[in-house]
């Protein structure tokens, strides 16, 4: 019988910086990963999105990782205590660079085609008082 090899979980220079690094808005942060398993990436759910909305989504589950939830901000709202919501509008996307500023309808037609597909679903608009918006991970798109 072979020996299994250990994982190594080193992060590898294409992958990125593997320690702090300076973000989007100037301050020292860790480096952190994105994971998306081949069992997504292989789904019909999946394969159906744009090019754009899957590189939307990366950046939606980025910030589930290393970011402020919900969850630390309303306390006292148990339908927000939960780990998979997180926060996301149409100012961050366009941070990221992911849009231009003159674009938000290309950014809400975006969010709609995940919802639509199942993989996030919002809980809570933030638009009324220009607020980011709250979001749920959704494994919806297991079922389409």
């Amino acid at each position: 019988m072979t020996k299994r090899k250990k994982n190594d979980s080193k992060i590898k220079s294409f992958e990125g910086v593997g320690t702090k690094f300076i973000g989007i808005h100037g301050a020292l942060m860790s480096d952190t990963f994105v994971r998306i398993y081949e069992s997504m990436l292989q789904s019909d759910a999946f394969k159906k999105l744009k090019p754009r909305h899957k590189v939307l989504y990366l950046y939606c589950k980025d910030q589930w990782t290393g970011k402020r939830k919900p969850r630390h901000d309303f306390k006292d709202v148990p339908e927000l205590a939960s780990d998979d919501l997180f926060y996301f509008n149409f100012d961050l996307a366009v941070e990221y660079g992911l849009y231009t500023p003159k674009s938000s309808h290309l950014f809400y037609n975006d969010m709609k085609a995940l919802i639509d597909a199942g993989f996030i679903d919002k809980v809570v608009s933030g638009k009324a008082h220009k607020k980011k918006n709250i979001y749920r991970y959704s494994d919806r798109w297991r079922g389409s």
